[in-house]
């Protein structure tokens, strides 16, 4: 379901609603504003979230920045999301492989979604912690046959090669 930036309950009239956002975007949790809702961002605008990113701001500013909205009750239609398993890239471990068509990122940190904001809360308090450090205490195990792929056409030049996202 689309919605407006005015009243996130309620669709926009001028959009249309081909299909529920649940299927069509990615989700971000924000633990600080609700815990049932998430930032909501369209798939295709996944890769200008990199653009955003800089010290002075938060993950979910950089979304909302590369076009997210919010979804006050995303979490609570999913079920229970606290369960699901994720895969997280690592800056340290994740190997980097580029070819003509697109990049594989090799080797992720495997967990439940619940671990990860953990985790992720974790390296925020201690900053000097490696990721791996930091996953490793919530339980999440590396998982060498995890694959990422970005086909070159998200990059925005043809020599930009991306970095091992954070996790967030």
């Amino acid at each position: 379901m689309t919605t407006s930036p005015h009243h996130p309950s309620q669709p926009s009239q001028s959009q249309s609603r081909p299909t529920d956002v649940t299927y069509a975007s990615i989700a971000l949790p924000d633990p600080d504003r609700s815990s049932t809702g998430a930032w909501t961002l369209p798939h295709h605008l996944e890769p200008r979230v990199q653009e955003f990113r800089s010290p002075s701001r938060t993950e979910a500013q950089c979304w909302e920045l590369a076009g997210a909205t919010w979804d006050q009750d995303w979490y609570a239609r999913q079920g229970n999301v606290g369960d699901a398993i994720v895969w997280v890239l690592d800056p340290a471990k994740t190997t980097i492989q580029t070819d003509e068509d697109g990049v594989t990122f090799s080797g992720g940190w495997k967990m439940k979604a619940s671990n990860r904001y953990v985790g992720c809360r974790l390296k925020q308090s201690n900053p000097q912690w490696t990721w791996s450090r930091c996953f490793e205490k919530v339980g999440a195990q590396w998982d060498i046959w995890h694959h990422y792929y970005l086909p070159r056409e998200f990059f925005p030049e043809p020599r930009w090669v991306p970095a091992v996202p954070e996790p967030v």
